[in-house]
């Protein structure tokens, strides 16, 4: 199997790579952080500009070709730079919602999201137990002839700012897909920074009063869980990559510092035993690489073997990288949780992600449950 880049490939990456190296170096990440308020979308229009935000959907939608490949090299160079807008959250999970719900107003939508006019976030919780949540969070009142939204659903990304939020609702063994403007009254939000600066919020609906023509889709329950299954593979698979770009990182700037670091007048990486840790961390990132691009290559094929492919990429991340990543502080000593070192902020991104899109123990009970020959 060949797995070279193709020229598109080999642009996507390098125009990437110079972009972020230019506006998004560990120091320019800080003084983002500091400077914005807690909303990070200072580069939002140059990802559209850039034609990030349309790389994930076809041409017949307005995007630019929706290869599964191309979107991974960039969310792999997204991860080695610890971008902070939720790109999975407010363009890769939406877009493809409205992608797979074909109508004309989902079309216009699609587009405000390709080139970065508006703002749309998608109402989920990205934990194992996101259908529980779907299904039961948030529930339907009818009162004196009108229809109310109540409930509450916690632990959710991309909503700290936004323009629509698209609301799955269950009703009747269907779910209904409402879109609400950030306009609406009925509702609060209350924000939350993780360990790896990213907002997480929780929003509580308090009779917010529904309209039908706020109604964008109807379909039945097993129906959506499959379109929204396959969407949330493929999140999952854009967070390992990010994660692949973020080992490789990690890699790198140990490598660097134990080759700059002295002790008993030599560097710690003469010695034999750090060369050994090392080799056995770069044995263990290449081994993550290859198994985030056999996910790749299968990822539409068989359901079974796509979920499959998915959960070993996410046990891995939970387990092999996770043990890397914590070799890389150990090497670095005390300085490695520093915050003035960049290597601590990358160990807080790879444990973040551990908690994403379901746990270790998830995932092995859904690889063994999705056995094939």
């Amino acid at each position: 199997m060949n797995l070279t880049f193709s020229e598109e490939q080999v642009l996507i990456k390098e125009n990437a790579q110079k972009f972020l190296n230019l506006h998004y170096s560990f120091e320019k990440r800080r003084e983002i952080i500091e400077e914005s308020g807690g909303f990070y979308f200072k580069h939002w229009k140059d990802f559209a500009e850039l034609g990030w935000l349309g790389l994930a959907f076809p041409e017949k939608v307005g995007g630019y070709g929706g290869n599964i490949s191309n979107l991974m090299i960039l969310m792999e160079c997204l991860g080695s730079n610890l971008t902070l807008e939720p790109f999975t959250f407010n363009n890769l999970i939406i877009g493809k919602l409205f992608q797979e719900i074909q109508s004309d107003k989902t079309n216009n939508f699609l587009e405000e999201i390709i080139t970065g006019k508006k703002l749309y976030s998608f109402l989920f919780s990205p934990t194992e137990n996101y259908k529980n949540n779907i299904l039961n969070n948030l529930k339907i009142v009818n009162e004196n002839g009108k229809v109310f939204l109540k409930g509450s659903c916690n632990c959710v990304f991309g909503i700290e700012k936004f323009d629509y939020i698209l609301v799955p609702v269950l009703s009747d063994n269907n779910i209904l897909l409402y879109l609400l403007s950030q306009k609406r009254n009925g509702y609060e939000i209350r924000n939350f920074e993780t360990i790896d600066n990213m907002k997480c919020s929780n929003i509580d609906f308090n009779s917010l009063e529904l309209n039908k023509d706020e109604i964008i889709f109807k379909m039945s329950k097993a129906d959506f869980f499959e379109i929204f299954d396959y969407i949330y593979d493929l999140a999952t698979l854009s967070t390992c990559s990010q994660a692949l770009g973020i080992i490789d990182r990690m890699y790198d700037l140990t490598l660097d510092y134990c080759k700059t670091r002295k002790q008993f007048g030599k560097s710690i990486g003469s010695f034999q035993v750090i060369q050994h840790r090392l080799v056995d961390m770069h044995i263990t990132k290449e081994e993550m690489r290859s198994l985030n691009y056999m996910a790749q290559v299968k990822f539409d094929d068989k359901i079974e073997i796509r979920k499959k492919n998915i959960s070993l990429n996410k046990i891995f991340l939970g387990s092999r990288a996770k043990n890397m990543a914590q070799e890389c502080i150990q090497l670095h000593g005390g300085m490695g949780v520093a915050k003035e070192m960049s290597i601590g902020h990358y160990f807080s991104k790879i444990t973040s992600f551990c908690t994403l899109f379901g746990s270790i123990d998830y995932h092995k009970e859904r690889y063994a449950a999705n056995d094939f020959q």
